[in-house]
Protein backbone atom coordinates (compact mmCIF):
# COMPACT_ATOMS: atom_id res chain seq x y z
CA UNK A 1 0.00 0.00 0.00
CA UNK A 2 1.23 3.12 -0.66
CA UNK A 3 0.21 6.01 1.96
CA UNK A 4 1.11 9.51 1.80
CA UNK A 5 1.12 12.64 4.58
CA UNK A 6 1.32 16.16 2.91
CA UNK A 7 1.90 19.14 5.62
CA UNK A 8 1.66 22.96 4.26
CA UNK A 9 4.93 25.01 4.45
CA UNK A 10 3.34 28.23 3.11
CA UNK A 11 0.51 28.95 0.30
CA UNK A 12 3.67 27.69 -2.58
CA UNK A 13 5.21 24.67 -0.84
CA UNK A 14 4.18 21.95 0.90
CA UNK A 15 6.06 18.22 1.88
CA UNK A 16 4.84 15.28 1.32
CA UNK A 17 5.83 12.18 3.07
CA UNK A 18 5.29 8.82 1.05
CA UNK A 19 5.52 5.03 2.63
CA UNK A 20 5.26 2.17 -0.20
CA UNK A 21 5.00 -1.41 1.76
CA UNK A 22 7.80 -1.66 5.19
CA UNK A 23 11.24 -0.42 3.32
CA UNK A 24 10.49 2.84 1.02
CA UNK A 25 9.89 5.90 2.30
CA UNK A 26 10.83 9.30 1.26
CA UNK A 27 9.78 13.05 1.61
CA UNK A 28 9.17 15.37 -1.77
CA UNK A 29 8.68 18.82 -1.51
CA UNK A 30 6.24 20.67 -3.56
CA UNK A 31 6.90 24.19 -4.91
CA UNK A 32 3.50 25.55 -6.76
CA UNK A 33 4.19 28.56 -9.70
CA UNK A 34 1.43 30.25 -7.92
CA UNK A 35 -0.32 31.06 -4.61
CA UNK A 36 -2.96 28.80 -3.30
CA UNK A 37 -4.74 28.10 -0.09
CA UNK A 38 -4.67 24.17 -1.19
CA UNK A 39 -1.00 23.55 -1.88
CA UNK A 40 -1.04 20.86 0.18
CA UNK A 41 -3.90 19.42 -1.58
CA UNK A 42 -1.68 19.75 -4.75
CA UNK A 43 0.92 18.76 -3.78
CA UNK A 44 -0.25 15.41 -2.15
CA UNK A 45 -1.64 14.58 -5.84
CA UNK A 46 1.67 15.43 -7.78
CA UNK A 47 3.51 13.37 -5.28
CA UNK A 48 1.40 10.35 -5.77
CA UNK A 49 1.88 10.67 -9.50
CA UNK A 50 5.60 11.15 -9.15
CA UNK A 51 6.10 8.27 -6.93
CA UNK A 52 4.04 5.69 -9.11
CA UNK A 53 4.99 6.93 -12.62
CA UNK A 54 8.39 8.30 -12.13
CA UNK A 55 10.17 6.36 -9.32
CA UNK A 56 7.70 3.31 -10.15
CA UNK A 57 7.70 2.60 -6.43
CA UNK A 58 5.21 -0.41 -7.69
CA UNK A 59 7.63 -1.75 -9.65
CA UNK A 60 5.85 -1.19 -12.81
CA UNK A 61 3.85 1.96 -14.25
CA UNK A 62 0.21 0.52 -14.48
CA UNK A 63 -2.24 1.06 -16.73
CA UNK A 64 -5.37 0.67 -14.39
CA UNK A 65 -5.73 0.68 -10.72
CA UNK A 66 -7.44 -2.53 -9.92
CA UNK A 67 -5.27 -4.19 -6.74
CA UNK A 68 -3.83 -1.08 -5.86
CA UNK A 69 -4.56 0.91 -2.38
CA UNK A 70 -3.25 4.24 -1.39
CA UNK A 71 -4.34 6.12 1.80
CA UNK A 72 -3.81 9.89 1.26
CA UNK A 73 -4.39 12.43 4.31
CA UNK A 74 -6.28 14.92 2.66
CA UNK A 75 -9.95 14.07 2.45
CA UNK A 76 -10.21 16.62 -0.21
CA UNK A 77 -8.61 14.01 -2.77
CA UNK A 78 -11.38 11.72 -1.99
CA UNK A 79 -14.05 14.41 -2.73
CA UNK A 80 -12.39 14.97 -5.86
CA UNK A 81 -12.80 11.51 -7.49
CA UNK A 82 -16.32 12.02 -6.38
CA UNK A 83 -17.78 15.14 -8.08
CA UNK A 84 -18.44 16.20 -4.64
CA UNK A 85 -15.77 19.13 -4.20
CA UNK A 86 -16.42 22.83 -4.50
CA UNK A 87 -12.43 23.16 -5.24
CA UNK A 88 -12.88 22.94 -9.01
CA UNK A 89 -9.64 23.83 -9.58
CA UNK A 90 -8.26 21.10 -8.00
CA UNK A 91 -9.75 18.58 -10.36
CA UNK A 92 -7.18 18.90 -13.16
CA UNK A 93 -4.67 17.57 -10.43
CA UNK A 94 -6.56 14.76 -10.05
CA UNK A 95 -7.03 13.96 -13.26
CA UNK A 96 -4.44 11.10 -13.74
CA UNK A 97 -6.19 9.08 -11.23
CA UNK A 98 -9.74 7.93 -13.27
CA UNK A 99 -7.29 7.87 -16.48
CA UNK A 100 -4.53 5.38 -15.94
CA UNK A 101 -5.33 4.58 -12.33
CA UNK A 102 -9.10 3.47 -12.87
CA UNK A 103 -10.83 0.85 -10.51
CA UNK A 104 -7.37 2.24 -7.59
CA UNK A 105 -8.61 1.72 -3.91
CA UNK A 106 -8.44 5.45 -1.91
CA UNK A 107 -8.82 5.81 1.68
CA UNK A 108 -8.54 8.52 3.95
CA UNK A 109 -6.19 7.71 6.73
CA UNK A 110 -6.58 9.91 10.38
CA UNK A 111 -3.05 10.26 11.38
CA UNK A 112 -2.68 13.78 10.98
CA UNK A 113 0.86 15.03 9.43
CA UNK A 114 1.48 16.90 12.42
CA UNK A 115 2.45 13.34 14.01
CA UNK A 116 4.57 11.87 11.12
CA UNK A 117 8.49 12.19 11.24
CA UNK A 118 9.70 14.17 7.92
CA UNK A 119 13.20 13.99 8.94
CA UNK A 120 15.89 11.71 7.83
CA UNK A 121 14.34 10.37 4.81
CA UNK A 122 15.19 10.55 1.04
CA UNK A 123 14.48 14.14 -0.02
CA UNK A 124 13.34 15.49 -3.21
CA UNK A 125 12.41 18.93 -4.57
CA UNK A 126 9.58 19.29 -7.24
CA UNK A 127 8.93 22.82 -8.62
CA UNK A 128 5.12 21.81 -10.64
CA UNK A 129 5.08 22.51 -14.19
CA UNK A 130 0.97 23.04 -14.13
CA UNK A 131 1.20 21.80 -17.68
CA UNK A 132 3.36 17.95 -17.31
CA UNK A 133 0.88 17.29 -13.72
CA UNK A 134 -2.77 18.48 -14.94
CA UNK A 135 -2.19 17.13 -18.75
CA UNK A 136 -1.30 13.42 -18.68
CA UNK A 137 -0.50 11.84 -21.24
CA UNK A 138 0.42 7.72 -22.22
CA UNK A 139 3.21 7.61 -24.70
CA UNK A 140 3.43 4.25 -25.56
CA UNK A 141 5.05 2.44 -29.07
CA UNK A 142 3.34 0.24 -31.75
CA UNK A 143 5.65 -2.17 -33.47
CA UNK A 144 3.43 -1.43 -36.59
CA UNK A 145 2.91 2.51 -35.77
CA UNK A 146 5.90 4.04 -33.98
CA UNK A 147 5.45 6.04 -30.71
CA UNK A 148 1.57 6.99 -30.00
CA UNK A 149 0.50 9.83 -27.05
CA UNK A 150 -3.06 8.43 -25.67
CA UNK A 151 -5.47 11.23 -23.70
CA UNK A 152 -8.08 10.74 -21.38
CA UNK A 153 -10.41 11.67 -24.38
CA UNK A 154 -9.14 9.22 -26.54
CA UNK A 155 -9.34 6.53 -23.68
CA UNK A 156 -13.11 8.05 -23.32
CA UNK A 157 -14.13 7.46 -26.90
CA UNK A 158 -12.46 3.87 -27.15
CA UNK A 159 -14.14 3.35 -24.07
CA UNK A 160 -17.24 3.82 -25.66
CA UNK A 161 -16.80 2.34 -29.14
CA UNK A 162 -15.97 -0.79 -27.19
CA UNK A 163 -19.22 -0.72 -25.28
CA UNK A 164 -20.68 -0.94 -28.84
CA UNK A 165 -18.53 -3.21 -30.51
CA UNK A 166 -18.50 -6.42 -27.78
CA UNK A 167 -19.79 -5.08 -24.62
CA UNK A 168 -18.36 -3.80 -21.42
CA UNK A 169 -14.70 -3.40 -20.73
CA UNK A 170 -12.95 -4.55 -17.53
CA UNK A 171 -9.55 -2.44 -18.35
CA UNK A 172 -10.41 -0.04 -20.92
CA UNK A 173 -7.09 1.85 -20.93
CA UNK A 174 -4.98 -1.81 -20.65
CA UNK A 175 -7.50 -2.66 -23.65
CA UNK A 176 -6.64 0.25 -26.09
CA UNK A 177 -2.61 -0.30 -25.51
CA UNK A 178 -3.03 -3.72 -26.77
CA UNK A 179 -4.95 -2.52 -29.44
CA UNK A 180 -3.20 0.02 -30.59
CA UNK A 181 0.39 -2.14 -29.82
CA UNK A 182 -0.73 -5.05 -31.69
CA UNK A 183 1.32 -6.21 -34.97
CA UNK A 184 -1.39 -6.98 -36.38
CA UNK A 185 -2.45 -3.05 -36.76
CA UNK A 186 -3.04 -1.89 -40.65
CA UNK A 187 -3.36 1.18 -41.97
CA UNK A 188 -6.69 1.41 -43.57
CA UNK A 189 -8.51 3.53 -46.64
CA UNK A 190 -11.48 5.46 -45.94
CA UNK A 191 -14.32 6.21 -48.21
CA UNK A 192 -13.70 9.64 -50.32
CA UNK A 193 -16.41 11.87 -48.08
CA UNK A 194 -15.13 10.64 -44.45
CA UNK A 195 -11.54 11.33 -46.00
CA UNK A 196 -12.10 15.09 -46.44
CA UNK A 197 -14.31 16.10 -43.40
CA UNK A 198 -10.94 14.03 -41.38
CA UNK A 199 -8.51 15.96 -43.28
CA UNK A 200 -10.66 19.55 -42.47
CA UNK A 201 -10.51 18.31 -39.25
CA UNK A 202 -6.84 16.86 -38.78
CA UNK A 203 -4.46 18.13 -41.42
CA UNK A 204 -3.88 16.86 -44.97
CA UNK A 205 -3.74 12.58 -45.60
CA UNK A 206 0.14 12.59 -44.90
CA UNK A 207 -0.75 13.95 -41.70
CA UNK A 208 -3.53 11.95 -40.19
CA UNK A 209 -4.17 8.40 -40.69
CA UNK A 210 -6.73 5.86 -40.01
CA UNK A 211 -5.20 2.40 -38.45
CA UNK A 212 -7.19 -0.64 -37.33
CA UNK A 213 -6.63 -4.44 -36.31
CA UNK A 214 -8.13 -6.72 -39.49
CA UNK A 215 -10.64 -8.36 -36.93
CA UNK A 216 -12.11 -5.36 -35.43
CA UNK A 217 -14.76 -2.29 -36.24
CA UNK A 218 -12.92 -0.15 -34.14
CA UNK A 219 -11.04 2.58 -35.97
CA UNK A 220 -8.07 4.62 -34.67
CA UNK A 221 -7.34 8.30 -36.49
CA UNK A 222 -3.98 9.21 -35.59
CA UNK A 223 -2.28 12.42 -36.13
CA UNK A 224 1.49 12.78 -36.74
CA UNK A 225 3.27 15.10 -34.98
CA UNK A 226 7.29 15.46 -35.72
CA UNK A 227 7.58 11.92 -35.43
CA UNK A 228 5.22 11.12 -32.39
CA UNK A 229 2.10 10.11 -33.35
CA UNK A 230 -1.42 11.77 -31.13
CA UNK A 231 -4.69 9.47 -31.19
CA UNK A 232 -7.57 11.89 -31.53
CA UNK A 233 -10.10 10.40 -32.54
CA UNK A 234 -11.58 6.70 -31.98
CA UNK A 235 -14.71 5.39 -34.38
CA UNK A 236 -16.42 2.48 -36.15
CA UNK A 237 -16.45 2.04 -39.69
CA UNK A 238 -17.11 -1.27 -40.92
CA UNK A 239 -16.56 -0.52 -44.91
CA UNK A 240 -12.62 -0.22 -44.73
CA UNK A 241 -10.09 -1.53 -47.03
CA UNK A 242 -6.18 -2.02 -45.73
CA UNK A 243 -3.36 0.02 -47.97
Amino acid sequence: MLRTYSKKLDLRTSQVLWTYGQNRAGVIEVEMPYDSEDSDIIAELVAIQHVIFAKAVLGFKPLHGAGIEIEVSKGAIKKILNNATTKKELIKYASFIPFLLQGVSIKTHRKHSKDVVFEGLEFEKIVVDVEKYTNTRLLIESPAIGFIEITHHALQRFTEKSEVESGFVKQPLKALVARISHPDIVRVKLPTGVIEHKQRKYGQDDNYSVWKHPTSTINFGLVNNAGVYSLVTVFINKQQQSF
